[in-house]
């Protein structure tokens, strides 16, 4: 069953890392796109878009780094868990005042109006977290207790 764990733990947390990878590197290549992203959901004033267009991508970035070279594996699990609520909120803020745009989550390639399948894969993705952070909490109590 050990194995098992194991080989979850570690294909969630590339699964994820490379979900993130992916969604920050055509962020990050086309900030004015994911600037107009934001933007579409009528939420942020621009100054606080502007500054997000270039911050999250790199955050997203760094925590998948940290995910897949198990470096601060808590935080980066948090940080991507709050940035997925975060998503999951402005989806549904979108959905419910009837916007039909783009989630922004994968640069221009981002499907138009598809809501419910990017709230679903933002659900996924928050179950893997859920899978690598119990998983990761099991083996930090097992450290202790060999200690």
């Amino acid at each position: 069953m050990e194995k098992y764990k194991q080989i979850a733990f570690w294909a969630a947390r590339i699964i994820l890392a490379g979900v993130f990878v992916n969604a920050s590197v055509s962020k990050i290549a086309r900030p004015d796109e994911f600037y107009t992203a934001i933007m579409n959901y009528q939420i942020l004033p621009q100054y606080l878009a502007y500054v997000l267009s270039y911050f999250l991508p790199v955050l997203e970035l760094v925590c998948s780094i940290a995910l897949l070279w198990n470096v601060f594996c808590k935080a980066a699990i948090s940080l991507i868990y709050a940035m997925l609520i975060v998503f999951i909120i402005a989806i549904i803020s979108a959905w419910l005042r009837g916007l039909n745009i783009s989630c922004g989550c994968f640069g221009s390639e981002s499907a138009v109006g598809e809501y419910l399948k990017v709230m679903l894969r933002d659900l996924f993705l928050i179950g893997l977290c859920s899978i690598i952070f119990l998983l990761n909490e099991e083996k930090d109590v097992k450290r202790n207790v060999n200690l």
